[in-house]
């Protein structure tokens, strides 16, 4: 057979012509599976060589009988051993994303022939050995792992969230504040001065965030002329739409989750430094002062919101306490201008004065409160970077609320290789992919520019053998330390409900409010043993020896359950769409909405770094050539981002985004090109002072 039919033929059995690669002909494997001491085993089947239907090049001096010897000798199939201990991984990511729709899941991430781009060609892959380069490999991606950790962490938080406010851990926080609005309504009728005004501002906050849970005015309010005028003044301030950084989804997957982060906004909106704000929060104390039932509901509340969620920066509670004096709260209520003298203005710095029930802050929502305006225009740029130099420390300090740390692992992205023990070798452009990988888990824009593929090559070996092909095996992206460091934060959760019998049996929430079936106690023991398998098998692909106790080696097997099912994963088939507002534009009057539009698929290349130790197993191994500098292409699936820029800031509902996604082709560009006009169409303008 002569001309582009024997080409063909050549490499659907995976093999090329001698001339092309300096060896009698090269065979890829067509199968591997790991040891159970953490070797490799690679099975190539000779059959096409041995029956003639693949030449063979002996040399210019070579004779027929000499090939068909050679032919002879070779065996039906024959296997090659290697450890890769003795040597590291050498991983690149040098192309862009793949020119095709993208998928609306990780499970419905294609896992066909790869479109590297308009003008690149690849052969047909149908007949091509499993572990040949152009046979597609899809690989569990860092994306996908670290976009279900999310999710997951998400759905726990988001049931932690609706018990903390509605009731199911120590007591609800609705009530509580239910209870401290009728008595700030019930002290307004009776005192005067400035005890009345206080207790007015208190009663108005606190109407203004029932009457937005309900829809209606609490009839304290409807009835009480004052505190009507005052709900319209807070309402107005509280329920503007805002943009949010980071983008957080989970508010949005039910009423009660909205409600609740209503109240999360309503009651860490400060009161105010002016007289009016100081005396709310005057008046707040003097509730708690003079109902010891109702203190004790509202110090549980707090600790609760510390040791669950996160503590705030300041606590005002105690700086008001320590200046109140003799007589307590009402007291200090009855001389303004002394608790004012005895308070001083670092009470009330920066101009924000006391909340009534501050907002917990992660690592990541105080970096971004400090930055300067300019700043904030490049928010996801500059979180990275104090990220990655140690400026914002993701992990929680000893003692802090679970959603404090939760996202440590985050911090395993951008260090690629340092924590890996120096047994992975980084390229710019893989590091680079996983800075973009950290940034789309956040819904932020970064996509990395398409580059010139780098072409597969391999160091010549001589002519009178065989050439074994020997890549790298890799079942899961070989992040070891992103991996242990996502079971660490659902360890902390696992501590956390073992303490408490109430939280023990608290439910997470599913996008769009159903309950999960298992408790949070149960979610964190299963995910802590996938993810810590998930490490141990990264590891071994970076050449660590087998675990050796019966628990890791229960986590390794159920990493690789994981690893050959997980498209049947339910949180893996759940939409991964969404389009938030997360920021002013430097246009006046304009926000930037940014998200995740689908999900696409890049390449990786992985090859040894080195010379791992092989072993052919053959009859005559001088028929055969190892060839450890093989490289090996795996497709990754990976969370696709996108921003726009409009004169609306209240959000796109998740169903109208789908659906534009869907009616354009689930193209990124045709997404992007198409969101502006369907943002504007149902916009709700940016006031003047949106933040």
């Amino acid at each position: 057979m002569t001309g582009p039919g024997r080409w063909l033929c050549l490499l659907l059995l995976g093999l090329a012509p001698a001339a092309s690669f300096a060896s009698a002909a090269q065979v890829w494997p067509s199968k591997a599976r790991r040891l159970d001491d953490g070797r490799v085993e690679y099975v190539y089947d000779l059959r096409p060589l041995k029956a003639g239907r693949v030449p063979i090049d002996l040399g210019p001096d070579a004779d027929d009988a000499a090939v068909a010897a050679f032919r002879k000798a070779l065996p039906p199939e024959t296997r090659v051993v290697v450890s890769p201990g003795e040597s590291r991984l050498r991983m690149d990511a040098p192309g862009g994303l793949e020119e095709a729709p993208l998928s609306s899941s990780f499970a419905g991430c294609s896992d066909g022939a790869f479109r590297p781009g308009p003008s690149a060609s690849r052969p047909a892959a149908s007949g091509l050995p499993a572990l040949h380069p152009d046979a597609p490999k899809l690989l569990v991606s860092a994306d996908l792992v670290l976009w279900r950790q999310q999710l997951l962490q998400d759905e726990i938080e988001a049931g932690l969230l609706e018990a903390f406010h509605f009731g199911g851990l120590a007591v609800g926080r609705r009530a509580v504040f239910e209870q401290i609005f009728d008595a700030a309504v019930e002290r307004s009728k009776r005192l005067d001065g400035d005890a009345r005004l206080g207790a007015r501002r208190l009663a108005g906050r606190l109407a203004a965030l029932m009457a937005g849970s309900s829809g209606r005015l609490p009839e304290a309010a409807r009835t009480d002329p004052e505190i009507a005028s005052r709900v319209r003044a807070e309402a107005e301030q509280l329920f503007r739409p805002r943009p949010l950084f980071p983008p957080r989804p989970m508010y949005g997957w039910s009423p009660r989750l909205a409600e609740a982060r209503e109240w999360d906004l309503g009651l860490a909106a400060p009161l105010g430094t002016d007289r009016e704000g100081v005396a709310a929060a005057l008046t707040l104390l003097a509730i708690l002062e003079g109902d010891p039932a109702l203190a004790k509901d509202f110090a549980a509340l707090r600790a609760e919101r510390d040791r669950i969620f996160a503590a705030p920066a300041d606590d005002w509670l105690e700086l008001f306490r320590a200046a109140l004096g003799e007589g307590g709260a009402s007291a200090a209520l009855g001389a303004m201008d002394a608790f004012l003298a005895r308070l001083g203005d670092g009470a009330l710095r920066d101009g924000h004065g006391p909340a009534l029930l501050p907002e917990p802050r992660t690592p990541v929502g105080r970096f971004i409160d400090g930055l300067e305006r300019p700043e904030q225009l490049h928010a996801i740029d500059e979180l990275t970077l104090a990220v990655e130099d140690g400026r914002v420390l993701l992990d929680a300090p000893a003692g802090a609320g679970w959603c404090a740390g939760r996202d440590a692992w985050r911090r395993e992205l951008l260090r690629t290789g340092a924590a890996e023990e120096d047994r992975i070798v980084v390229t710019g452009e893989y590091a680079d992919r996983l800075t973009r990988t950290f940034q789309a888990l956040y819904g932020m824009d970064g996509e990395v520019a398409s580059a010139d593929e780098e072409p597969l090559t391999q160091d010549e070996v001589g002519v009178a053998r065989v050439r074994l092909m020997v890549p790298p095996l890799l079942e899961v992206e070989p992040l070891p330390g992103a991996w242990a460091r996502a079971a660490d934060a659902w360890a902390r959760l696992g501590a956390l409900a073992s303490s408490d019998r109430q939280l023990s049996r608290v439910y997470g929430l599913f996008p769009g409010g159903g309950r999960r079936a298992s408790s949070i106690a149960q979610d964190a023991a299963a995910h802590e043993k996938l993810l810590r398998g998930l490490s141990l098998l990264a590891a071994l692909e970076t050449g660590a020896p087998p675990p050796a106790s019966p628990r890791e080696r229960a986590s390794l097997a159920a990493a690789r359950r994981f690893v050959s099912t997980w498209r049947s994963d339910p949180e893996l088939g759940r939409d991964v769409r969404f389009l938030l507002p997360v920021g002013e534009a430097p246009e006046p009057g304009r926000v930037v909405h940014s998200g995740v539009l689908g999900v696409g698929r890049r390449e990786l290349l992985v090859s040894f770094e080195g010379s791992p130790s092989v072993a052919i197993s053959a009859k005559d191994p001088s028929l055969f050539e190892a060839d450890t500098s093989a490289v090996q292409r795996y497709q990754v699936p990976v969370l696709v981002t996108g921003s726009v820029t409009v004169p609306r800031a209240d959000p796109l509902e998740p169903s109208e985004l789908r659906a534009l996604c869907d009616r354009v082709g689930r193209s990124r560009e045709a997404i992007l090109s198409a969101l502006p006009e369907a943002l504007v169409k149902t916009m709700t303008p940016v006031g003047a002072d949106a933040p």
